[in-house]
């Protein structure tokens, strides 16, 4: 169900999902495949919790991660939106 709503969901409810998914253990791979496609589109929309969180939830699932969800491209994105470069790799440390 979560699948064919993507296209309805914010940039916060992206992020959780992928997490919520990844958390329990639910690492369908369509489902991440979409949930990529979405939050490429929503990048600039994500905040850093919800970078975060998306990029975790890839490899929480064992997913192939997209490129612009790579953990670098990620750092790059948070630091270009002002985040402060120590407190960016502990969040994606942890």
């Amino acid at each position: 169900m979560a699948e064919r709503r993507l296209d309805e969901f914010n940039a916060q409810n992206l992020a959780n999902t992928a997490w919520a998914f990844a958390n329990a253990g639910q690492s369908d791979e369509k489902l991440f495949v979409e949930l990529a496609r979405a939050a490429e589109q929503r990048l600039s929309d994500l905040t850093e919790l919800g970078l975060t969180n998306v990029a975790c939830a890839f490899a929480m699932a064992g997913s192939p991660v997209p490129a612009l969800l790579h953990p670098i491209s990620v750092l790059d994105v948070m630091e270009a939106q002002g985040s402060k470069p120590q407190l960016i790799s502990d969040a994606v440390s942890m």
